[in-house]
C-alpha cells in the first residue's frame, strides 16, 4: 500500500486549521469586548462555546464515522467548520458570533475527532507512527502560529478575518479530501444509540461548565457543585446504561480494555499537566520574575517549537521501538521537568526555564505522537472513529480539568498566604504558591506514567 499524499495534504490542512483555531481567538478577546461593547465575561463565550460543542460531541461524531462512512463524514465536517468560519467573520453581534462559533465547532469537532482515523487509513501500517508524527506537527504549527497571525491580521484587518482566514483553507481541504480519500465505506448497522450520545453529551457539558466556573466562582459554589454533582451521575448513568442497551453507543469492552483505557485517562492527565504548566507560569513569570509580555511569549515559545521539530522523530521511535516503551520515557522526563520547576526562583535564568521547558516539551512530544498512535492501532478498524473520538475528548477535557484543579490548589496556596487576588500578592507567596502547584503537576505526570507502565506489562490482545 503506497502514502496517498494528496489525501494527507488534505488532512494535514484541516488539522492546521484545527490548530490554528484553538489559539487563533484568544488574542483578540479585548478587542471583540471593545468593539462589540460587551463585557470580558461575555465575550469568553466565544471561546466556550466552541469549546462545549466539540468536547460534548467528538466521540459521538466519530461513532458517525465508524456506522456512515469516514469520507462523508469528514468531508461534511470539513464543510461545516468552513461554513462556520465564514459566519463567524460576517457576525454583527456577540450573540451571532456566539452561535457561529457552536457551528463551526460542530464541524471541528468532526475535524479532530476524525483526522488521525482518516489519517491513519492513508498510509501502511509499518507507517502509522510516522504518519501520526505529522499530523501532530501540523498541528501543533498552527497552535504556534495562533497568537502570532492572531495579532497580524487583528492589527492590519480586524478580528473578522481571524476567522474568516479559515475559508479559503477549507475550500482546498475539501476539494482535496473529496478527490483523495477512498471510499465512501459501506454504512454499517445505522442502529444509533441517540439516548446514549445524549447522556454523553449531558454529563461532559456539567462537568466542562462545572470546571470552567470553579476559578471565579469557587469550589464550593453552589452552581459548581450542582453541576459537577449533575456530571458524576450522568457519567455513571451512562455507563450502567451502555451495559444495558443493546446497540451501545460506548461499546463496553471499549472501557473494559486495560491497555487503551491507560492510554486515553494517561492522554487527559498528560494534557493536565502541559496547560496548567502554561497557567501557573504565566502568573509567576509576571508576578514574581516581572517579566514583560512579550519575554513571556518568547520564553513560552519554547515548548511548542520543541513539539513541532520533535514530533516526526518521536513517531519514528514509535514505530522502531514500540509506542508504549516511548510512551513511558516521555511521562518520565514530564516528572522529572515537574519537578524541577517546583524548585524555581524568580532569579532563575532564562536559559535555566527554558532547559526545563524543553524537556517538559520533549516529554510531552515522546508521549503524545505514540499515544495517538497507539490509540488508533489498538482500536478496531470499525470502531476507530469512536476511538478517535474519545482520545479527542480526553485532551479537551483534560485541559479543563488541569486548569480547573491545578489553578484551584494555586489560588488556595495564595489565600492561604493572605491574598485573595494574584495580582496584589507578595513574591515569596507567588513563589511558595508556584512550587506548591508544580509538586501537584510532577504527580499528575507520575500518576500518568504509571498508567503507561501499566499498559507496557499488560499482554491483553485489542479486544478480549
Amino acid at each position: 500500500m503506497a502514502p496517498n499524499r494528496w489525501g494527507l495534504l488534505g488532512v494535514s490542512l484541516v488539522m492546521f486549521m484545527a490548530g490554528l483555531d484553538s489559539n487563533i481567538v484568544n488574542v483578540a478577546l479585548p478587542a471583540l469586548a471593545r468593539e462589540l461593547h460587551q463585557p470580558f465575561a461575555a465575550v469568553q463565550w466565544v471561546v466556550l462555546s466552541y469549546l462545549l460543542v466539540t468536547t460534548a460531541i467528538a466521540a459521538a461524531v466519530g461513532r458517525l464515522g465508524d456506522q456512515l462512512g469516514k469520507k462523508r463524514v469528514y468531508l461534511a465536517g470539513t464543510l461545516v467548520f468552513t461554513f462556520g468560519s465564514l459566519l463567524c467573520g460576517l457576525s454583527p453581534s456577540l450573540g451571532a458570533l456566539v452561535a457561529a462559533r457552536a457551528v463551526q465547532g460542530l464541524g471541528g469537532a468532526v475535524c479532530l475527532a476524525l483526522s488521525f482515523a482518516v489519517g491513519g487509513e492513508l498510509v501502511p501500517k509499518e507507517q502509522m507512527g510516522r504518519t501520526i508524527g505529522w499530523l501532530g506537527t501540523v498541528a501543533s504549527v498552527g497552535m504556534t502560529a495562533g497568537p502570532t497571525l492572531g495579532g497580524l491580521l487583528l492589527t492590519w484587518l480586524g478580528w473578522q478575518w481571524m476567522f474568516l482566514v479559515n475559508v479559503p483553507l477549507g475550500v482546498l481541504a475539501y476539494g482535496l479530501l473529496r478527490r483523495s480519500l477512498p471510499g465512501p465505506d459501506a454504512p454499517q448497522d445505522l442502529t444509533q444509540d441517540w439516548a446514549g450520545m445524549g447522556l454523553m453529551a449531558l454529563w461532559v457539558t456539567c462537568y466542562t461548565l462545572g470546571l470552567t466556573w470553579i476559578e471565579s466562582a469557587g469550589f464550593w459554589n453552589p452552581l459548581v457543585l450542582g453541576l459537577l454533582g449533575a456530571a458524576a451521575i450522568g457519567a455513571a448513568g451512562f455507563v450502567a446504561y451502555e451495559q444495558r442497551v443493546a446497540y451501545p453507543f460506548l461499546n463496553p469492552r471499549v472501557l473494559r480494555h486495560g491497555p487503551l483505557s491507560a492510554s486515553l485517562l494517561a492522554s487527559l492527565l498528560v494534557q493536565g499537566v502541559m496547560i496548567a504548566t502554561t497557567i501557573v507560569l504565566t502568573y509567576f513569570l509576571t508576578g514574581a520574575a516581572h517579566y514583560s509580555p512579550a519575554r513571556i511569549g518568547l520564553l513560552l515559545s519554547v515548548g511548542p517549537l520543541t513539539t513541532v521539530l520533535l514530533s516526526p522523530v518521536a513517531g519514528y521511535l514509535s514505530d522502531r521501538f514500540g509506542a508504549a516503551r516511548v510512551m513511558l520515557a516521555g511521562t518520565g522526563l514530564m516528572v522529572l521537568a515537574g519537578l524541577s520547576l517546583a524548585f524555581l526562583q524568580p532569579e532563575t535564568s532564562d536559559r535555566l526555564l527554558a532547559l526545563r521547558l524543553v524537556l517538559l516539551s520533549l516529554g510531552y512530544t515522546l508521549f503524545r505522537t505514540p499515544n495517538n498512535a497507539q490509540v488508533i492501532t489498538l482500536a478496531p478498524l470499525a470502531e476507530r472513529g469512536l476511538v478517535s473520538g474519545l482520545l479527542m475528548k480526553t485532551r479537551t477535557l483534560g485541559q479543563i480539568t488541569g486548569a480547573a484543579l491545578v489553578g484551584s490548589v494555586f489560588a488556595r496556596l495564595l489565600s492561604e498566604a493572605g491574598f485573595a487576588d494574584v495580582s496584589q500578592a507578595s513574591v515569596p507567596a507567588l513563589v511558595s504558591s508556584t512550587q506548591g502547584a508544580f509538586w501537584l503537576i510532577a504527580s499528575l505526570a507520575l500518576a500518568a506514567a504509571a498508567l503507561v507502565y501499566a499498559s507496557v506489562r499488560s499482554s491483553s490482545p485489542v479486544f478480549s
